[in-house]
C-alpha cells in the first residue's frame, strides 16, 4: 500500500485532514453508531476462513505509531488504560498529540504548543467523547468488543467494551502477514454485562485503530469524525482504518 493512497493517514497528514474538513459544516452530519442488541461481528472471518485465502500483503507499518496518535494502529501496552491520565493514558495521550501539532502548525514554540496540548487532554469529557470513538469504530468493536468485560473496562453507548487485557488474538502479527484480524473473546450477552465472562486466555493486548478526528472541531473543543473521509472511497469515514484494511477481511 503507497502512503498517498490516504492522506490523512497519522500525525504526517494532520494538516491535510484540517483542509479538508473545512466548509463542510453545511453537510448533513454523519449517522451516529446504532445501539443493537447485538454487534454484526461481519469483518472478523474464522481462522478457518483465514487460512483459504491468499493474504494480501499491506504496509501495516506505515500506519502504526509506538504511542497513541490519532489516525493510526496502535499496539495496547501494559499498564494503558482507555480513559484517566497521562501517559498511560490512550485518550489522553491521542489527544495531546494532536493538539500538540495543532498548535505547533499555528506557530506556537514547543513550550506553548505542549502547554495547549496538556490542556486540551486533561479535559475528562474530550477523553471520554474520544474513548466512544474507539469503541464504536465497527473494526475494534467486531475485532475486540463484548458486554463480558470486567470491572475496568469503560463501555461505550452500544453497552459493549474493549478489554485491554491479554485475552485476545495477536492481531499485529496477523495483519505484518496479510492475515485479517480475527476474534478471540466472546461477544457475550447484554445479561453479562461488566461480568468479565469473556476475559478468557488469550495471547495479546488489543492492536486497536484510533480514528481520525476533524481538526477543526477539534481546536473548538470538540471530538468529532464529522466530515472525515479517506480520499477515493467516501464510505468510510475516519472512525474507520483506510479501505485498503477493509479488503483484508
Amino acid at each position: 500500500m503507497k502512503r498517498e493512497h490516504a492522506i490523512i493517514g497519522g500525525i504526517a497528514g494532520l494538516a491535510a485532514l484540517a483542509l479538508l474538513a473545512t466548509g463542510k459544516d453545511d453537510e448533513e452530519q454523519q449517522n451516529e453508531p446504532e445501539v443493537g442488541e447485538r454487534p454484526q461481528v461481519g469483518f472478523a472471518p474464522s481462522t478457518e476462513d483465514c487460512l483459504q485465502a491468499e493474504p494480501e500483503v499491506i504496509d501495516v507499518e506505515a500506519w502504526e505509531k509506538s504511542e497513541p496518535t490519532i489516525g493510526s494502529f496502535y499496539q495496547v501496552r501494559r499498564g494503558d488504560m482507555m480513559l484517566g491520565h497521562g501517559k498511560k493514558s490512550i485518550t489522553w495521550m491521542a489527544l495531546k498529540n494532536a493538539a500538540f501539532y495543532l498548535a505547533r502548525e499555528s506557530g506556537e514554540s514547543k513550550k506553548e504548543a505542549d502547554k495547549y496540548a496538556r490542556e486540551l487532554a486533561n479535559n475528562p469529557s474530550m477523553r471520554c467523547d474520544y474513548a466512544i470513538l474507539i469503541l464504536t469504530s465497527a473494526f475494534n468493536d467486531d475485532i475486540y468488543g463484548t458486554w463480558g468485560f470486567g470491572a475496568r473496562s469503560f463501555a461505550g453507548p452500544h453497552g459493549r467494551s474493549i478489554p485491554l487485557e491479554t485475552c485476545h488474538n495477536d492481531n499485529r502479527e496477523r495483519m505484518f502477514n496479510g492475515q485479517a484480524p480475527v476474534r478471540q473473546v466472546a461477544v457475550c450477552t447484554p445479561l453479562e454485562k461488566g461480568t468479565g465472562a469473556a476475559l478468557v486466555t488469550g495471547l495479546c493486548r488489543p492492536f486497536l485503530w484510533l480514528p481520525m478526528l476533524n481538526l477543526k472541531s477539534l481546536a473548538d473543543r470538540e471530538v468529532t469524525t464529522r466530515d472525515v473521509v479517506w480520499p477515493g472511497d467516501e464510505r468510510i469515514s475516519g472512525l474507520e482504518p483506510p479501505p485498503e484494511f477493509w479488503r483484508m477481511g
